[in-house]
């Protein structure tokens, strides 16, 4: 069943438009085109919010890192969709539940067309939740439509957001430098750190104002206010020496005839683990906002605040609080 499960996931993805592997060798200078062109793009969504939400809102911001979205744009859904979508694939592969050789090209793209039918799924029932829970406070009421409207438009935006991320990721993949995926993470923590960086200098209650007001204590409050920068210095100092950094295994190859240890970078797995988690996370924290609404009682009991209990957008209490993200 599992089987067939996979060609009709890839059956549907087939009729999905694609994005053609390039005819010819492309140059490093075209490939840097490309890439310019998707984080320029990536960017615009990023900032550009749907229509019927009065803004962007706070909430999951360590989520919204890991997974480059931004909740109340276009990328509300970021690389999430994409993410879940590969790994359950691919545990599925690995536990024999569906049969498929990466090795082989024909099957491998049978395998990228079911990840495209499974992450429109995946999207689709994020940009529900997304719209009828998460963002159902900002909803901005329109002319001659009715609430209910205005979320279903919403989660049309949400979701054509995520399809958009979804082929540019492949057009990264094919066209530009590296994977889509590492790119738009990249882009979201760049402007993260340089945002944080020119809002703790140069904001209302930045450094540059501290010393302006002068006082006794002027160095030691700009000291603590610039502790984030400091620490994020030293955060990346620390990852770019462990990405340098190799473990040798009890092992021993033969390469051109001479034995050499077998050494792995000691990020093996790199951020993929981080990713996948956090994107886990950010589903079943969505999916615990409406359970707690529910009321299902067993022996008179309410089972569903020892499951969840949601105050507004956060989980406050039960099971999926004590498996959310501080």
């Amino acid at each position: 069943m599992g089987f067939d499960l996979f060609q009709l996931l890839a059956d549907i993805g087939k009729e999905f438009p694609s994005i053609k592997t390039p005819t010819k060798q492309l140059q490093f200078k075209e490939r840097i085109y490309y890439t310019l062109a998707v984080v320029i793009l990536y960017y615009a969504l990023f900032s550009v919010d749907v229509i019927g939400v009065k803004e962007a809102v706070g909430g999951f911001d360590f989520l919204q890192v890991i997974t480059a979205s931004r909740i109340g744009s276009f990328l509300t859904l970021g690389i999430g969709p994409i993410v879940l979508a590969s790994i359950f694939l691919q545990l599925l592969a690995g536990a024999g539940v569906i049969e498929v050789n990466l090795r082989d090209p024909k099957q491998r793209a049978r395998f990228h067309e079911a990840q495209r039918t499974l992450t429109v799924l995946i999207a689709t029932f994020e940009g529900i939740i997304f719209s009828t829970h998460v963002l159902v406070n900002q909803l901005v009421p329109i002319s001659g439509i009715s609430i209910s409207s205005v979320a279903m438009l919403v989660a049309l935006q949400i979701i054509l957001g995520a399809i958009i991320v979804m082929y540019l990721d492949e057009l990264v993949t094919k066209y530009g430098i590296g994977s889509g995926i590492s790119l738009f993470i990249a882009a979201g923590v760049s402007f993260s750190i340089v945002s944080g960086t020119l809002s703790t200098l140069f904001g209302e209650n930045g450094v540059l104002s501290i010393f302006a007001e002068g006082g006794a204590t002027a160095i030691s409050q700009a000291l603590i206010v610039s502790l984030p920068i400091l620490s994020t210095f030293v955060v990346f100092m620390a990852v770019a020496y462990g990405e340098g950094t190799k473990v040798k295994l009890p092992l021993h190859i033969a390469v051109l005839g001479q034995s050499r240890p077998l050494e792995l970078p000691l990020f093996y797995v790199s951020n993929i683990p981080v990713i996948f988690a956090a994107a886990l996370l950010l589903n079943l924290e969505l999916l615990a906002v409406p359970i707690s609404s529910l009321n299902i009682e067993i022996g008179g009991v309410n089972i569903v605040k020892y499951i969840a209990v949601a105050q507004g957008n956060r989980v406050i209490d039960g099971l999926f609080y004590l498996i959310s993200p501080i």
